[in-house]
């Protein structure tokens, strides 16, 4: 769980996660908006497997909000 924690916090997940139980007990996500034109948005997932810690991370598609990507992100992660 502490490589997880680091994962998340070091990309500045800290309390806007929320869990994603189709991935385990030690899965979150959280939603990343552009903070300009030039810039991205859509869902980082982490989740623990065994000691070590995954994430993924899926955009949106233009015009839609970064939690549409969170079902796409599951599918990544579970592959």
């Amino acid at each position: 769980m502490a490589n997880l924690e680091h994962l998340l916090d070091s990309f500045g997940a800290g309390g806007n996660r929320v869990p994603v139980p189709d991935l385990g007990a030690e899965a979150y996500a959280f939603f990343v908006e552009a903070e300009n034109k030039y810039q991205d948005h859509g869902t980082f997932v982490a989740f623990s497997a065994g000691p070590h810690a995954v994430g993924v991370t899926v955009y949106a598609d233009d015009g839609q909000p970064a939690e549409t990507a969170l079902p796409k992100a599951v599918t990544v992660a579970k592959a």
